[in-house]
């Protein structure tokens, strides 16, 4: 549902109803982008499509192939860990939200970084 919107400084332009529409309908046809500069869509085959499907088992949750499956589990285990140990870390430190006295928050490290 493309809605076309006509600006009163068109309507000026046009010296009658029917070189406005004229002119409406000319815009319409006209792309509002480079399709020179657009890259074309890649066809996907439904058998590549069902053979990706197949690499992961959407029940059980699990990667088909077991070296894939266990590097994602260990990445996995790697990230719950350092996220537990962060916080861990921050329980154990006492901040003082007022003078933000005690151990470095995220924003500090953005700031620092920046």
């Amino acid at each position: 549902s493309n809605h076309f919107v006509v600006t009163m400084s068109e309507e000026k332009n046009e010296s009658s109803w029917a070189d406005m529409i004229k002119s409406i309908e000319k815009n319409k046809r006209q792309l509002s982008w480079d399709p020179a500069q657009v890259s074309p869509v890649q066809r996907v085959s439904l058998f590549e499509r069902k053979r990706q499907e197949r690499n992961f088992d959407p029940v059980s949750m699990k990667f088909t192939d077991s070296t894939k499956e266990n590097l994602y589990q260990t990445a996995k285990q790697d990230r719950i860990t350092n996220l537990s140990n962060s916080v861990q870390e921050n329980r154990s430190k006492t901040f003082n939200i007022v003078s933000h006295e005690g151990p470095e928050r995220k924003y500090q490290s953005t700031i620092n970084a920046v």
